[in-house]
């Protein structure tokens, strides 16, 4: 019996869906095909159903923690460890249908399972990651290889020396399973509000802007003075900051430096929409667009782009620097990289009470 395994990826890195073919050589070479389409929620990453070469479901994830079948009904409950690990799953009565322990690098050290004839085990296991029939865990375009604790192709981000563990592209979670998380084995860029954070394969923070977006009251093309940076304001055009979403920074595409004194600054990036069709929805004029990350040069805010600045005044030339050569040697392998605006709960309710208030007085006068 022969088995071949075809995974076919969109252009982000993300698995679209993966062939099984089966060639039975006691049955003449008959082939037989398995094959499996993953559907996935708009930012690319969640898996929100597994559906057949029929298009019938087969299954529906929520939130990685629910599983049901075609028609909707709850199989079971996913409970999860510090890492993000399956340990138990669970049916709606409360029953344990498997448990897992693993070790360090994902190999599972003991398996037990109460399910029904023909049912299938839980394959989402090890950080969340999926099991393929061949033994190997994949998380977009890379597959991870338990019994090595390697991945089994390189890393896209070559690494530096100051880390020198990261010059090892083929190394999970630099060798420290415990406390780091190997996500996806790409940067990405976070805006609070308030702060830029540039986050590596890990999650860890290893550079912080201060950044905001929206008009201030400073701002000339401001004529009420109200101060536009909050996130409530994510739906005033030309005036309120970028709406929460992901975004691309495509590294090729950037606007050219202002030497006048204004404008962009030292520097400024295009962002698109993650989503192809808020893409479209853009181009038609039918939402916000036209976003870019830039430097907030007259550090009177912006009206939607995302401003960097440094205390109160233009970003200091050594930073600016960083983030430019960091850019330029991260577009040598990638072609974007993800920028997700995403507001603190905190800020929200702070900036809400504070509109209020303003409101308010105003009405008082």
């Amino acid at each position: 019996m022969e088995k071949i395994y075809e995974y076919f990826y969109d252009t982000s890195g993300w698995r679209l869906f993966k062939k099984r073919s089966i060639t039975n050589t006691e049955k003449g070479r008959k082939k037989e095909y398995d094959t499996t389409v993953y559907i996935r929620s708009l930012s690319g990453g969640n898996v929100l159903e597994e559906r057949r070469a029929d298009n019938s479901i087969d299954k529906i994830l929520v939130s990685g923690l629910i599983e049901a079948d075609g028609e909707g009904n709850i199989k079971g409950y996913f409970h999860k460890d510090a890492l993000g690990s399956t340990v138990i799953e669970t049916d709606p009565n409360g029953g344990v249908i498997q448990k897992t322990r693993y070790d360090a690098f994902g190999g599972i050290e003991w398996q037990e399972n109460e399910l029904e004839k023909g049912e299938k085990p839980n394959n989402l296991l090890y950080n969340g990651m999926e099991v393929d029939s061949d033994g190997l865990s994949f998380r977009g375009p890379r597959q991870l290889n338990f019994d090595l604790g390697r991945w089994m192709s390189k890393d896209k981000i070559p690494g530096v020396i100051n880390d020198p563990l990261s010059l090892n592209r083929y190394v999970y979670a630099k060798n420290n399973p415990y406390k780091f998380l190997d996500i996806n084995g790409l940067d990405d860029i976070l805006f609070d509000g308030k702060y830029v954070y540039w986050r590596d394969d890990n999650q860890k923070i290893v550079l912080i802007l201060k950044a905001r977006s929206g008009l201030l009251p400073s701002n000339p093309q401001n004529p009420d003075q109200r101060n536009y940076t909050s996130p409530d304001f994510q739906g005033e055009k030309n005036k309120g900051p970028i709406p929460e979403d992901t975004f691309e920074i495509h590294l090729s595409d950037n606007a050219e430096p202002d030497k006048s004194g204004g404008g962009w600054g030292r520097a400024g990036w295009r962002l698109k929409y993650k989503n192809p069709i808020k893409r479209i929805l853009e181009k038609l004029n039918l939402i916000r667009g036209g976003f870019f990350i830039h430097e907030d040069h007259k550090d009177d805010g912006t009206g939607g782009c995302i401003g960097l600045f440094e205390k109160g005044k233009p970003m200091g030339k050594a930073r600016i620097k960083w983030l430019l050569n960091r850019l330029k040697k991260y577009a040598k392998n990638n072609k974007f990289i993800d920028l997700i605006v995403k507001y603190r709960d905190s800020l929200k309710n702070k900036d809400k009470k504070e509109n209020n208030k303003d409101d308010k007085k105003k009405e008082d006068e």
